[in-house]
């Protein structure tokens, strides 16, 4: 059943992001240009404590989320039952208040699942089921080798949005937009690049970034991760033969610890004591991409998309199980984003690095072009 209501039209975004904020990331750049373009109002609903602390610690999502509208953290992560209940009937209530004068609701799957999926049937023609990476990544289909379940849900909603993955929309009876990959986009990146030097600044300063930066992008290093050698151990080793290895050969160039929303940050903070010239920052990794040498993952990382697709020097540093390397023929699960994948390999490691941060550093400027939407979405948003 799809509802209709003529009166009070609003133009305005509802979207529903999951915990971890790969979803946020992914829909950003589409928000920042829809208020930019039609001056849509957008709406981050968020429903876990956890997606709520990473968006207020990521300094970039954060203002992003102010620019284009608010988060709705519908729980408030109230422990009184009676406060939180009262809470979540009262955002629903506004959720569905907004919707029936015409709000288009965004969702990455919530919507797909009850209880929210009564929203979603109420108005499926409103509705957008996003892909939620904002790249054209491969790496899903190593997900079963390593022993993770794949989840298949049926799409709510009559609107299907892809970032770049054609096999993501391949659904019956649905208006499909090819919108391609969001965080490459013309106004994404001049948002970025004209933020750059205000965000290093205010919580980096007295950084010396002439020379660049390298940037670590951390796994949760205490979680159980079935595509390393050692599920348990192998986070672990591989960050401290990293920070060993940075430490002896970029004594004058500083290092920019990027956590990720799961990392145990007692057993990182452990793990850096006593090191100099470490830098934990919660600035956005395009924001980090404008400032760097190169980008360092201990497996395979979302992030290395951005940091490649403004031409920055990506490197895999990692130790896949048996089952995985054989899978990917001694490659990257995801080789189109990585310059250099060393697996198991310190010497190798240490070349590379001696390599690339003896390179003289050059300040990247974006080349401004018009993006184009040839799929329509932005029109059909803003309508």
């Amino acid at each position: 059943m799809s509802i209709k209501f003529s009166i009070l039209k609003k133009k305005k975004l509802i979207v529903f992001v999951k915990n971890k904020l790969i979803t946020m990331d992914t829909i950003l750049p589409l928000l920042i240009e829809m208020k930019q373009t039609h001056n849509i109002q957008s709406d981050i609903v968020v429903m876990d404590k956890l997606a709520h602390n990473g968006i207020n610690k990521n300094v970039v999502i954060r203002d992003g989320i102010q620019y284009v509208g608010k988060e709705m953290y519908i729980t408030k992560g109230e422990s009184n039952t009676t406060l939180r209940r009262f809470y979540v009937v009262f955002y629903l209530l506004l959720i569905i208040y907004d919707s029936f004068r015409g709000g288009k609701l965004i969702h990455f799957g919530a919507l797909d699942q009850w209880p929210l999926k009564i929203l979603g049937l109420m108005f499926k023609k409103n509705v957008y089921r996003m892909q939620g990476s904002a790249y054209n990544f491969g790496y899903s289909k190593y997900k079963k080798i390593a022993g993770n379940r794949l989840v298949k849900m049926e799409f709510i909603g009559d609107n299907v949005v892809s970032f770049g993955n054609k096999n993501f929309f391949s659904h019956k009876n649905k208006t499909v937009f090819e919108f391609g990959p969001t965080r490459s986009r013309d106004i994404w990146l001049q948002h970025i690049y004209s933020k750059s030097d205000y965000y290093f600044n205010t919580y980096h300063p007295n950084t010396d970034l002439s020379k660049g930066i390298i940037v670590v992008i951390m796994s949760s290093l205490d979680g159980y991760t079935p595509i390393l050698r050692d599920p348990h151990k192998t986070q672990v080793e591989l960050f401290v033969k990293t920070l060993d290895i940075l430490s002896e050969f970029s004594k004058t160039i500083p290092i920019f610890i990027k956590p990720h929303v799961y990392t145990n940050m007692e057993l990182l903070n452990d793990l850096i004591s006593g090191k100099n010239n470490i830098n934990v920052t919660y600035l956005h990794p395009s924001v980090l991409a404008t400032k760097s040498k190169v980008f360092i993952a201990n497996q395979f990382s979302n992030t290395l998309a951005d940091a490649h697709t403004l031409g920055v020097t990506t490197i895999e540093y990692t130790d896949y199980a048996n089952k995985i390397l054989k899978a990917t023929k001694g490659k990257s699960i995801d080789s189109n984003f990585v310059s250099y994948f060393i697996n198991n390999d310190i010497d190798y490691f240490k070349n590379v690095i001696i390599n690339v941060l003896n390179k003289n550093f050059v300040l990247r400027k974006n080349q401004w072009k018009t993006d184009h939407d040839e799929s329509g979405l932005l029109l059909h948003l803003s309508t």
